[in-house]
């Protein structure tokens, strides 16, 4: 018996794979900022004054090459931007 038939039987709405992967993921949007001793924050304080385009390439940066320890740290599979 699968699990949508199971699902059937005990009278709950059968749900798929691709309802109960999409009811558990969760987006997280963040942007880099240097903090305040930050060695960059003299030249960059704020993002903003990056443009946006600039930004964008250091924050996706940034994220990318962190990503693996945030999946080693949390067990939990990231798509970086």
């Amino acid at each position: 018996m699968g699990w949508t038939a199971i699902q059937k039987v005990l009278g709950i709405e059968a749900e798929g794979p691709k309802s109960l992967c999409e009811k558990n993921t969760a987006t997280v949007n963040a942007e880099l900022e240097f903090g305040k001793h930050a060695p960059y924050r003299k030249d960059f304080p704020s993002p903003n004054t990056l443009g946006p385009e600039k930004a964008q390439e250091v924050t996706s940066t940034f994220f990318q090459k962190i990503t693996p320890e945030i999946e080693k740290r949390s067990g939990a599979g990231c798509d970086a931007i």
